[in-house]
């Protein structure tokens, strides 16, 4: 089984691209390490992402995100298993 979890979330300041870029890049490498797959949005000064892949993967995932002074109110939107990644 593959956990997806999504959430939206607001910027902490204005974001441009080159952080939008900086923060795929990061994401990238690190979910590849840990078997993540997944989403990310970013419009008008809020985020939302999807993230697929081992349970306990993608929770510490999202509580490292949690954590990011980038952004706040985070709002989890779903967690639930699947039998296949999106």
């Amino acid at each position: 089984m593959i956990c997806r979890t999504a959430y939206l979330s607001s910027a902490s300041r204005n974001v441009g691209e080159a952080d939008v870029a900086d923060i795929l890049s990061v994401s990238r490498r690190n979910n590849l390490a840990f078997g993540l797959t997944g989403m990310l949005m970013y419009h008008d000064g809020n985020f939302f992402q999807v993230l697929e892949g081992p349970a306990d993967n993608v929770e510490a995932c999202y509580e490292r995100i949690a954590s990011d002074p980038r952004h706040h109110n985070l709002i989890r939107l779903i967690t639930r298993e699947e039998e296949v990644r999106a």
